[in-house]
């Protein structure tokens, strides 16, 4: 029951998260498991860049020109992707010449998953408890069935997660640096 709940409020926590990003809400880029992490020159300058911009796969946004949030930008984010539902969104924290850009997986989708594996595996043991021993081959399938797939969703989805993320970094890095207009 307990698994039931926090997956009822992970979903709710997840759209309330997605809001947040959409609209560059700080604490929204600080939550969730670090799974991309560069450091590098970078040399911006911030009276130069508009506060706002969007690239191809990203969209950024600068706020008190040490720091960008940035994520994915298009109908892409919005709407479920054959690549699964787990997204990073970016943070470049700019100091002296150097850039510090973090990417975090998103924390509703993280908790839904935990939320169904606690549960699979709560229903699993509550058969073999009411069926007894001559059950034990079937919930074994059954549970490690529901493990594989949640496995192999989160598998896929953070490995095209890190794809997109790489990309986006690099469209607002290449936004991020001056240009010389003659």
């Amino acid at each position: 029951m307990a698994a039931w709940f926090i997956g009822v409020g992970a979903m709710l926590f997840t759209v309330a998260e997605m809001i947040a990003v959409l609209s560059f809400v700080q604490f929204a880029f600080t939550t969730g498991k670090v799974l991309a992490r560069i450091e590098e020159p970078l040399i911006v300058r911030p009276a130069a860049l508009s506060p706002k911009g969007m690239t191809p796969h990203a969209t950024y946004r600068v706020i008190n020109g040490n720091r960008c949030l940035f994520r994915e930008s298009g109908s892409g984010l919005l709407l479920f992707r054959l690549a699964g539902p787990v997204f990073l969104k970016g943070t470049i924290d700019i100091s002296a010449g150097r850039a510090v850009t973090v990417g975090r997986l998103a924390l509703g989708p993280s908790i839904l998953g935990a939320a169904f594996l606690a549960g699979w595996t709560a229903g699993s043991v509550g058969v073999l408890l009411h069926e007894g021993r001559p059950a034990l081959g079937g919930v074994i399938v059954f549970l490690v069935f529901g493990w594989g797939v949640l496995a192999l969703l989160a598998t896929f989805s953070i490995t095209f997660a890190r794809r997109r993320f790489q990309q986006a970094y690099g469209e607002v890095k290449d936004a991020l640096r001056p240009t010389l207009r003659l």
